[in-house]
């Protein structure tokens, strides 16, 4: 590895997997009629975008945002499932904690890493991610898929959030224009 941390990175992807995968199966089995309970992120975290463009080949390209409160949005463009915009149903994710995700992103070090990455490269994996806290936002792009690992381990644990979304509701285009 360029950083010369090889084994901690690794080690640090390693464990938020595990912490994503084991808040999710503490979920499993739970009265579904609960609404979950929303705790205050870590630093006031109340925004996480992930973005992924296309590329000259067949990049799955789409948007998806988090907010704390509100349900998620979902925007696929190209070779992903859902093409269109979507929003999170009511109660679509019972074991999605956002704040757990907030506070794991800060864990990761998104708030340390610079904001380009590659920036002159033409045709690899694309990826931007946004959060805003405090009322600042801070974007991190990359473009090329030799990046800091805890970039690619962020973008991860937000597309491990969002696959536990069971339902996504289609938005209109009447309600596209109006928002």
């Amino acid at each position: 590895m360029e950083h010369g941390r090889p084994e901690k990175s690794w080690l640090l992807l390693v464990f938020i997997a595990l912490f994503v995968i084991s808040s999710c199966k503490e979920g499993e089995g739970q009265n579904t009629n609960q609404t979950p309970v929303s705790k205050t992120p870590a630093g006031n975290i109340t925004e996480i975008t992930l973005e992924r463009s296309v590329c000259f080949g067949q990049c799955p390209a789409y948007k998806v945002i988090l907010r704390q409160n509100r349900p998620a949005t979902y925007i696929g463009e190209a070779y992903v499932p859902l093409i269109g915009t979507y929003e999170a149903a009511n109660a679509s994710c019972y074991v999605c904690n956002f704040a757990e995700l907030a506070t794991s992103l800060e864990v990761q070090g998104f708030f340390e890493l610079k904001e380009v990455y590659h920036e002159n490269l033409v045709d690899d994996t694309n990826i931007t991610v946004s959060v805003i806290r405090n009322g600042e936002k801070k974007t991190v792009t990359s473009r090329d898929s030799r990046s800091p690992i805890e970039l690619w381990g962020i973008a991860m644990t937000i597309d491990g959030f969002v696959s536990k979304i069971h339902k996504w509701n289609k938005v209109s285009s009447q309600r596209l224009s109006a928002q």
